[in-house]
């Protein structure tokens, strides 16, 4: 009887998962402790098409202070690289259009003698509708060394990220990969939230600017092309005169409005 009692007892603690305290009552069970965060998402976004055009803004005078105090320069090669690897935005030097890339960068301090020198980065990037100066969409990247075994993970930030060298210190040094995963992890999450914007959303779904048109529809007036007023619509008239100009350039008659073409008109 007394091992029955036992036996029934093991199959008590087994099924409720409680036990009894020395003074007869019921004892809670503890609970296992939640599983830690998964890991920062550090990939390159891709996008299977251009979803605009955008000149890089540089970060202000107190994020690029705080760069150049751990060995950092602007962060502006690094996002020219990454985004034109991704597809999703064209940010060549000079580029202007659809957006303003607004980044900001800030970090925490490691202990003296650590490596890296910093415990965290985070990264802000902010876009904005160029022609508005409205905000489109927005998002942070944060990564901490201890999210690469304190930082003996970071060689392998940027492996899909071409001519990763050509960043210098974004690539070589474990506060520039620190940082770089933070901007990778940034801008992995606004290229989701691009594509996932309706197409009106995005400023190249409303054709050229409409001073741009207006610019050139001036200078084709000025080259007898076109003979309207210069009102920055962009209707049949303007198309034909757009087009009659590129024929007489040699150039493929498109009809359409963009820098290059008013560029070009001014040029003559």
């Amino acid at each position: 009887m007394r091992f029955r009692a036992l036996a029934l007892c093991a199959v008590s603690l087994i099924v409720c998962g409680c036990a009894e305290t020395p003074s007869g009552g019921p004892r809670t069970a503890v609970a296992p402790p939640p599983p830690p965060p998964p890991p920062p998402v550090i990939a390159l976004a891709h996008c299977a098409h251009p979803l605009g055009k955008a000149a890089l803004v540089e970060p202000d005078d107190k994020a690029r202070a705080l760069l150049n105090g751990i060995g950092l320069p602007s962060p502006t090669t690094f996002l020219r690289l990454v985004t034109g690897q991704s597809n999703c935005l064209h940010t060549g030097k000079g580029e202007a259009g659809d957006y303003l890339l607004k980044t900001n960068v800030a970090v925490s301090p490691a202990g003296a003698g650590a490596s890296p020198k910093i415990s965290d980065a985070r990264a802000t990037l902010l876009l904005v509708n160029a022609r508005t100066g409205a905000p489109v969409t927005a998002a942070e990247g944060m990564v901490r060394a201890s999210d690469f075994a304190g930082g003996a993970g970071l060689t392998a930030i940027g492996a899909d990220v071409s001519n990763l060298s050509s960043t210098g210190a974004y690539s070589n040094s474990p506060e520039g990969r620190l940082v770089a995963a933070a901007l990778l992890n940034a801008y992995s999450k606004l290229a989701a939230q691009m594509q996932a914007l309706p197409p009106q959303a995005h400023p190249a779904a409303h054709g050229p600017a409409k001073e741009l048109i207006a610019n050139i529809q001036s200078e084709l007036t000025r080259l007898g092309f076109y003979s309207g007023a210069p009102d920055g619509q962009m209707g049949g008239k303007t198309k034909a005169a757009i087009e009659d100009y590129q024929k007489s350039k040699n150039m493929k008659p498109t009809g359409k409005a963009s820098q290059s073409l008013l560029d070009s008109l001014k040029s003559n």
